[in-house]
């Protein structure tokens, strides 16, 4: 993992404290997800991704993050994962966006524009 990576974890950690909720970790690093949240006694499995990478010749410019592994590019399924929650690093904004949602195999965020209608604008944690 990277530094990059290390940071969003432990950012995410923080933030769903912050939030009220229970946070745990596995043990190991061969599960699909990085974390297990307790959200009022549902036990949600996610998946943390960090992105700095602006597409450019999109007309909004948006952020861009992949829905699956970089190491095999397998799309993460429902049966591995309840959400993703995706850092954009130099907007300091989240997204958990739940797995069904998630179609394709990049994520178009909008973090810098206050009244954007994207698909996964409703998932942002304000």
């Amino acid at each position: 993992m990277s530094i990059k990576g290390d940071i969003a974890e432990l950012k995410f950690m923080v933030l769903m404290r912050e939030l009220g909720y229970i946070v745990s970790k596995p043990m190991s690093h061969h599960s699909r997800y990085d974390f297990i949240i307790d959200m009022d006694g549902s036990m949600k499995r996610v998946q943390v991704k960090s992105t700095e990478y602006k597409v450019s010749n999109i007309p909004s410019k948006a952020y861009l993050c992949h829905s699956y592994t970089q190491k095999k590019k397998r799309r993460y399924m429902e049966s591995e994962i309840d959400y993703i929650a995706v850092y954009i690093t130099d907007q300091d904004a989240w997204y958990m966006i739940p797995i069904q949602e998630i179609t394709g195999e990049n994520m178009k965020l909008y973090p810098h524009m206050d009244n954007s209608r994207g698909k996964y604008e409703r998932f942002r944690i304000q």
